[in-house]
Order: C-alpha cells, then structure tokens, then sequence
C-alpha cells in the first residue's frame, strides 16, 4: 500500500481550507437527507450544501476582484432565451469550476437556502453516460449543477483510491480532522442554516485531499510530453497605427477618409525609416519612436507560436521570412483596421517556448485526469435527490466571504498568497483574453500563464479557492 506524504497533505488543507469563514442567509434544512447516491454511496445535504455554498462564496468574491460584478446581480441572470449565450455561459460555469476544481471540491461552500426538510424522494436518477441534455434558466441553475459535477468528480476519485494503492496513515487522518474541526469553528455560525455537522465538514476535508492526492497517481504511468516544435514561441515587436476612428458622439467606429488614411499610412513609413536609419535595428527602441510620431500608436513585444489565434496571418506571413532582429522591409496593412511596423526579435525563443511548454504539459495533465475521471463518471450509478434539487443559488440568498476573515488571513501563509495570485493570473488572463487588447500577451502574460497553469493545477487552485478569503 502507498502511504501519502502527511507534509503534502497538511499543506494542502491547511492553505485550502484554514479560516474560510462564510455568511450567508438560509433557513434551516434536513442536513441528514441524502443529496447525491453515486455508486451506492450516499452523499448528504449537510456535506453538499456547504460544498455549494463555499464555492458560490468563492466565486463572487474573485469576480468581485476583477469588476465582472458587484454580488448584488449574477445568479438570477436569465440565460433560457439564447442557447448560444446559454452555452458559452455554460462553458464559463465549468470553466469556473474547473479552475475551482478543488475549489468547488475543497470549495466546501457555504449555507443554502433551501426549503427540503423532506427526504422523500422523488430522485432524478440517471447514469452519467446517459445523462440527457440540460436547460437552464438562470445562471444559478447552470453554476449549481456545475459544482454537483464537481461533487461527482471528488466521490468517483475517492471511490477509485484503492485502485493506485493509496491510503492515508493515521497521522494523516489526525490532521484531516484537525483541519476540519478548525473549518467547523471558522463557519460554526452559520452551518446550522445550512444543515451542515462537523462530521460533514470532515468529509468535505477528506474528498479535497484525496482529489489532490489522485492528481499525481493518475498521471503517475501517463505518457505525456510536449516537444519543442509545438511549444516554439516566435518573439517579435510591432507599432500598430489604427485606421479607424471613434466617433465621438455616437461611440462608434468609423473606417477613415482617404486623407485620414494618407496621414496614418505616412506615419507608419515615416516610423519604418527612422528604425531603418538605425545603426542597430535589432536593438531600436521601436515603442520610444512611434510615440515621437504619434503617441496614441499601440507598441508591444510579444509572443506566438503555431497555435496562435490572435495575430492577423498578414503579420505572421511577414514575420515568417526573416532573421532574428530583422526588421521587415514595409507596413502591413490587415483586415481588422490596423497598419503594423514589425520586428523579429527571437525566430525560436527558448525561455517563451519553455514556458510554453510548461502550460501546454500542464493543459495534457488535466486533460488525461479528466478523461479518467470522465470515463469514471460514464460508468457510475448516479442518483440526484430532492435534498439536492430543492437547494437554490439565487441572488436573494447571497452567500459571501466574511470580510473580516479576509483581513485576518492575508499575510499568515506566504503560499496561500501564492495559490490566490497563481488562480487570480490564469482566471484574469482568460477575461483578458477576452475583453482586451491583443497586447496581453505580452511576455510577461505568457509567463504567468505558464506559472499559473502547472501541474499542481487541482493542488494549486484547491488552495487558492480558500486562500482567496486571504486576499
């Protein structure tokens, strides 16, 4: 039998789930009634609850960070009318989760509003591979059964420990429950509401650590690697002169008159022949000139590789034929309203590939559990129960990290700290992507990224879904 490392697991917990104090607003519910059957195994309200309820916390509070709300509206968001926004939504529900993994797992969340004092069950049983196609109405209804996937996730990797050979010593089981009594303390006030016991809270604890500790089993016989040619990054730095413009009453874009267009285009040649007149191109200040000329030019060093969607392929197919610090001989003008100045900085960079590397080995690892895991889940008895179904995350019934608990964490665990900035990078770089300027990917954001998404990505975002309540 394989005996886990007590040094890992204590870590772990103590960073995911030390001081994770919650308030809420719910009424008291049967804890005891059974939430979830999966195998047989029956997993209860009280334990569910909290799960839900620690994550939906979580969330609120790093959204809350980055301004995607101000916790007042989110949950009852409607998304029944548009099924493309009802799947992207979906998409960012388990994206969510995903980074929460361990968060919604450890995420062990907080009270419920729910009716269900019953346990009479009415029980939406369905096998995961058989699992039909769900609707939802609200962003609530979509995000809870993105947490009970959570849920079934941990229980299937708990059920399948034995299957590697692990097994926790009893040390280890003395600081799980250590850790769960400090947990139980830290939320003593508000557990009654949400049904939930001490034993629950010990639960919860346990299913975190052992989703951490299959981690790395599963992934101990992969054969995973990633090889140079796919990670290679080419780093380059460019001037981008717009060939729009605002206008300034109505907000909106204009394509710019002929004389306008013969203004930008000669700014972009006039840029292109001071760097040319350098007697060092590979080493001209290429961001400090364009703004000489016109300091509202967009100037970046970045970089890219084949996967790369971001970049127009006018830019790309001119990077593609020169030499590292070669300047290309022109503008280039690209259908998306832009004229580039570019410079090939790094034809293979080594230090962005290897970062690369790192992301791309660490997005194969969590690929290769999820597909365990899944194959796990087609093949479980699954059974939803009433005490599950008549749970609500709506925004009448907030639930919130207390703010005092953040106060007094921030600053106790150095790598708590490290966990919250770890999952703070990746989650905002996916917004970033999203909603801003291509000139995040800059070098400095591809190494987060690298950073942000290693192979602890379970371990790592456990940890930081609580330590979130440090920051």
């Amino acid at each position: 039998m394989h005996y886990l490392k007590t040094a890992a697991v204590s870590g772990m917990l103590t960073i995911s789930m030390a001081a994770s104090l919650l308030a809420g607003c719910g009424k008291h519910i049967n804890g005891t009634a059974p939430a979830v059957v999966i195998n047989g195994e029956e997993l209860n309200v009280g334990t569910a609850n909290f799960i839900l309820r620690y994550q939906q916390a979580e969330t609120v509070q790093l959204m809350q960070m980055y301004g995607l709300t101000d916790g007042s509206t989110l949950w009852d968001t409607d998304i029944s009318g548009d099924d493309e926004e009802a799947e992207s939504t979906s998409e960012s529900a388990a994206s969510e989760s995903a980074s929460s993994e361990s968060a919604a797992s450890e995420s062990a969340s907080s009270e419920s509003a729910a009716d269900s004092s019953s346990a009479s069950d009415s029980s939406a049983a369905s096998s995961a591979s058989e699992e039909e196609e769900k609707h939802f109405n609200t962003y609530g209804e979509q995000y809870k059964d993105s947490v009970l996937n959570n849920i079934e996730r941990m229980v299937v990797m708990r059920q399948h420990m034995s299957d590697y050979g692990l097994s926790l010593t009893g040390e280890q089981q003395e600081k799980i429950d250590e850790v769960a009594a400090d947990l139980y303390e830290a939320n003593k006030d508000i557990l009654g509401g949400l049904g939930t016991t001490e034993a629950d809270i010990n639960q919860v604890v346990e299913l975190v650590s052992y989703e951490y500790i299959m981690h790395d089993a599963i992934l101990e016989g992969a054969d995973i690697e990633v090889t140079d040619e796919e990670a290679a990054q080419k780093t380059f730095t460019y001037a981008r002169f717009a060939t729009t413009i605002t206008d300034e009453e109505s907000g909106e874009d204009r394509d710019m008159t002929d004389e306008e267009l013969a203004g930008v285009e000669k700014k972009a040649n006039d840029l292109l022949d001071k760097v040319k007149a350098e007697d060092d191109v590979a080493g001209a200040d290429i961001s400090a000139m364009a703004k000489e000329i016109d300091d509202s030019v967009t100037t970046m060093q970045t970089s890219f590789g084949s996967d790369d969607t971001i970049f127009p392929d006018a830019v790309k197919d001119a990077l593609a034929g020169l030499k590292d610090g070669e300047l290309y001989d022109g503008t280039i003008k690209t259908d998306d309203g832009f004229i580039y100045v570019v410079r090939l900085d790094k034809e293979f960079d080594e230090e962005m590939t290897e970062s690369k590397k790192k992301s791309l080995l660490s997005t194969k690892e969590q690929d290769y559990i999820n597909e365990q895991v899944q194959s796990w889940l087609d093949a479980a008895e699954i059974e939803v129960k009433d005490g599950w179904n008549a749970l609500e995350v709506t925004d009448s019934k907030p639930y919130v990290v207390k703010a005092e608990a953040a106060e007094e964490d921030a600053g106790t665990d150095a790598s708590s700290e490290s966990a919250v900035e770890a999952e703070a990078e990746t989650t905002s770089e996916s917004a970033v992507e999203a909603e801003t300027d291509t000139e995040t990917t800059s070098k400095s954001a591809a190494g987060a990224d690298a950073e942000s998404t290693s192979k602890s990505a379970a371990g790592a975002d456990a940890a930081a879904s609580s330590s979130s309540s440090a920051e």
